[in-house]
């Protein structure tokens, strides 16, 4: 005897919400726009100069680990709250 389908229709699965991991660059471009800081503004606090920072943001070049503590207390300072940039795409702490 074949099986009878079910008269209750299948709904679908909610499928978790799957965000891209952001890479470093991502992340310093998206707290720069929050911060309403220009790259130039961006450099001098950090100490660097402006097309250093530039490749980090475009991701041509990755920042050294001191350099993201620098924008990291930069961002902490002028949005007053605690930042802290991923080293790893997909861990955001």
């Amino acid at each position: 005897v074949p099986e009878q389908p079910s008269s209750t229709p299948l709904l679908p699965t909610a499928q978790p919400e799957t965000r891209k991991a952001e890479t470093i660059g991502e992340q310093i471009t998206r707290l720069r726009q929050e911060s309403r800081l220009t790259v130039e503004q961006l450099a001098e606090k950090v100490n660097l100069d402006t097309r250093s920072v530039e490749r980090h943001l475009a991701g041509t070049a990755a920042p050294r680990i001191g350099h993201i503590g620098a924008y990291e207390r930069a961002f902490t300072e002028v949005l007053g709250r605690k930042v802290v940039i991923s080293k790893t795409p997909g861990k955001r702490r």
